[in-house]
């Protein structure tokens, strides 16, 4: 009797070393491995390509926007 529970033993422990190595394949993926532990890296020190003004009259600096507008306000004032 305890020659065939051993036998059904290492029949059982067989079919569960198969169970658990048996059925594990590795992938192959497309995409480069994160390492998701490390914070995202940024990118510093781009300079922006300016923007061209197409035509000079149509952006005034803040000072002359300011200087108008005293004016426009002295002219409106009795």
């Amino acid at each position: 009797m305890t020659i065939k529970m051993t036998r059904v033993a290492i029949l059982v422990f067989a079919c569960l070393l198969l169970l658990a190595c048996g059925g594990k394949k590795e992938t192959i993926s497309e995409e480069p491995i994160v390492d998701i532990t490390r914070p995202p890296q940024t990118v510093k020190d781009v300079a922006k390509p300016a923007q061209e003004e197409t035509n000079p009259d149509e952006t005034i600096s803040y000072d002359e926007w300011r200087r108008r507008r005293e004016q426009e306000a002295q002219r409106e004032t009795p």
